[in-house]
């Protein structure tokens, strides 16, 4: 779960 939880705060990042 805890790589799941990375990959969208990930995403989040990238996106801004």
């Amino acid at each position: 779960m805890a790589a799941s939880v990375s990959l969208e705060l990930t995403a989040l990042v990238l996106a801004q």
